[in-house]
């Protein structure tokens, strides 16, 4: 597992030259796993007592993939050191078309680019034991769907979204069909 500090563009950031990150292996041992959406059938949850609020929304990243923000109120992202669950706190587990992806620790996530079609990210909250909190008799979850579509760049291609090729925004623009006519 490889964690590095970033800027907003996904720059490394640096020390005297050094990226700022840190290194570690975890190995699993086999038949280990976390309960999470991805695993279907779950009977083991974790019904709170209060009233649990949660809203994802998701942000186009100018870089490519989205940005996944989560809201929660009345439970709080917080990974205990020993595991043992705290009321109303834990993580998110974020599944993409069904599928578990990623667990969450922070509220703000991004999420690589898809490929065309409809894609759903679905969020839930979990205790630091891994099970998925209830409110009401339901699940607390949310989910967002975004569409991709390909984009079409001057040529009618799906290369890229451009229309301007000359690269040096100077509004020059090349026309496909058609003609410009300028009238004195």
């Amino acid at each position: 597992i490889k964690v590095s500090l970033n800027t907003n563009d996904h720059t490394e950031l640096t020390w005297q030259g050094e990226p700022l990150e840190a290194t570690t292996s975890v190995i699993v041992p086999e038949g280990d796993a976390t309960p999470g959406l991805g695993q279907g059938g779950k009977s083991a949850t974790t019904v709170s007592d209060t009233p649990i609020m949660l809203e994802v929304a998701s942000y186009e990243d100018p870089l490519g993939g989205y940005n996944l923000q989560v809201k929660a109120e009345g439970f709080e992202f917080s990974r205990t050191v020993d595991g043992s669950p705290a009321s109303s706190q834990g993580y998110a587990e974020l599944a993409i078309n069904g599928e578990s992806f990623n667990r969450l620790y922070v509220p703000w996530f991004q999420v690589p680019a898809q490929g065309e079609g409809e894609h759903t990210f679905t969020v839930a909250l979990l205790n630091d034991a891994g099970m998925p909190y209830q409110y009401g008799g339901h699940p607390v979850a949310a989910s967002v769907q975004v569409v991709e579509k390909t984009k079409l760049d001057h040529h009618g291609s799906g290369a890229g979204a451009s229309t301007d090729h000359h690269g040096d925004g100077a509004g020059f623009v090349e026309l496909e069909v058609g003609y410009l006519e300028v009238l004195p």
